[in-house]
């Protein structure tokens, strides 16, 4: 999956759009898109652009100054340049942060990512999906039936949707690593179940599969130092065993087939 982000970068005196290759590391101006949409062609899988409304950051401290229109019209430019690179491409608006309820996200990304998604249909831009990063944070407040709604309505726009970048952030749990796995697992289960209730929600990506690989790692080190504890939230511990998680994916997914 090859993943694009629109944002703003203020500069003295100027505003600029610029698209970043995630994939590849660097940041382009907008008037070099046409790089990123060949790599775009290039990309087996779904097609992203990614975190338009928080500006390409996720953290729960992220500025909310982009999620008001008028939006930037280089997302639907975006858009519609990767679709004439590669016509069979599915390609994904991915948003970070509508998952829950913390720190006031939420609430004003949700309505801000409809509004966005109808601007996009009715001006004929060809969005296939939306992609919904659910990075679940066990210190912070979710509402999986509200969740599930909110899938149902953006479904009702013929949009696909896909649970993004799953993972969870075990920071507030116990130290032991048996009782934070059953807390992860239960976790995944019951928000993954939800959502899968709605038709359209068709794909469950996790942010990588080992706990060797990731973000939160560093996240972790940077904040508390190198410690023995480590964050555990993926589906495989980091010798690549399947824990918890990997068992609550399987039963989310196979009690979706049974209905």
């Amino acid at each position: 999956v090859f993943l694009a982000r629109v944002i703003e970068q203020k500069k003295p005196g100027n505003l600029y759009n610029i698209i970043a290759s995630r994939a590849q590391g660097r940041h382009m101006q907008g008037q070099n898109i046409k790089a990123v949409i060949k790599i775009l062609a290039e990309a087996s899988g779904p097609n992203v652009l990614l975190e338009v409304l928080v500006g390409g950051r996720d953290d729960p401290d992220v500025g909310l100054q982009l999620v008001r229109p008028p939006h930037p019209p280089e997302i639907a430019r975006a858009f519609r340049r990767a679709a004439a690179a590669d016509p069979t491409a599915k390609l994904y608006l991915n948003e970070a942060q509508c998952d829950n309820n913390g720190a006031g996200l939420g609430p004003v990304i949700r309505p801000a990512l409809l509004q966005l998604v109808d601007e996009l249909k009715q001006a004929g831009v060809p969005v296939y999906g939306v992609g919904l990063e659910s990075h679940l944070d066990m210190g912070m407040s979710y509402d999986d039936t509200q969740f599930a709604s909110y899938c149902a309505q953006l479904a009702a726009k013929g949009v696909k949707i896909s649970i993004s970048e799953l993972d969870v952030r075990d920071f507030t749990l116990p130290e032991d690593p048996a009782t934070r796995d059953k807390l992860i697992a239960d976790r995944i289960q019951t928000f993954l179940t939800k959502a899968l209730a709605v038709p359209a929600v068709d794909q469950v990506v996790t942010w990588g599969l080992s706990d060797k690989y990731s973000w939160l790692k560093a996240l972790w080190r940077d904040r508390y130092g190198d410690t023995v504890r480590q964050p555990r939230p993926l589906l495989y511990d980091e010798y690549m065993q399947k824990k918890a998680a990997w068992t609550a994916v399987s039963n989310a997914l196979r009690s979706r087939r049974k209905r």
